[in-house]
């Protein structure tokens, strides 16, 4: 499947040079990382335009079900594969 605008999935190309070598593991790193800014600025009520895209609206409620699976992920997903 592939990836689209706006439907919140990390690429490459959105991680950038920061994430390399571009492993699975590393790939949910940085979505995890790249979410929570995302989670913060819509808790916080600031914009998100510059962030990576989410197809949810950016409200406090949204963020608060996304950080849930964050921490999920961060928790008991990544540490299965590092």
């Amino acid at each position: 499947m592939a990836s689209q605008a706006g439907d919140g999935m990390a690429t490459p190309g959105l991680l950038g040079d920061r994430y390399q070598p571009f492993t699975g593991t590393c790939a949910l790193e940085g979505y995890v990382e790249l979410m929570s800014e995302w989670v913060e600025a819509a808790t916080k009520g600031q914009p998100v335009d510059e962030l990576i895209p989410v197809n949810v609206a950016p409200t406090p409620e949204s963020a608060k079900l996304l950080q849930t699976r964050l921490t999920f992920l961060g928790a008991d997903v990544i540490p299965l594969y590092s």
